[in-house]
């Protein structure tokens, strides 16, 4: 028998891992950090933007905590 998306998302939701994080597409990140999807995809190459999951193959997603932690490192970076 075959579940519904609402389903598994009801069941992901209730996972201890999972509970209460938010993950965004890189078009969303993109938007969220005024640079072009693009540019997130030359970071995954280089490994040097934030922390992704690569879902499958053709399915990325950025945990927002991660990204977060990641721009606090950058910001520490350039401070003076």
């Amino acid at each position: 028998m075959e579940r519904s998306r609402s389903a598994i998302r009801e069941e992901v939701g209730r996972s201890p891992k999972l509970a209460g994080k938010k993950f965004l597409t890189p078009e969303e990140l993109a938007e969220l950090l005024d640079i072009s999807p693009k540019t997130l995809q030359k970071w995954r190459a280089r490994k040097t933007g934030p922390q992704h999951i690569r879902v499958s193959y053709r399915v990325i997603r950025y945990e927002l905590e991660e990204v977060e932690r990641w721009l606090a490192t950058r910001a520490e970076q350039t401070a003076h």
